[in-house]
């Protein structure tokens, strides 16, 4: 999953089931359904997974890629 502060809040809702449970989690966690603050829980939530060594993240241009960790 791709995120960057250039990305529309809309376009992080594409790729909110490439990781199983995010939707729930960031609904949960955002405390309303607006892109803007779901897009924010997105962030929070895969920083925090990748700190946790659950996903990779790699860092471009202004955002980052998180995908699968081969560890957990």
């Amino acid at each position: 999953m791709e995120v960057s502060a250039e990305m529309a809040a809309a376009d992080y809702l594409e790729g909110l089931d490439e990781i199983q449970g995010l939707r729930e989690a960031a609904a949960q966690l955002a405390g309303g359904d607006s892109p803007e603050r779901l897009a924010c829980a997105i962030e929070f939530l895969l920083d925090g997974l990748h700190l946790q060594n659950r996903l990779n993240k790699s860092s471009n241009d202004g955002g980052a890629r998180y995908g699968a960790s081969g560890s957990g």
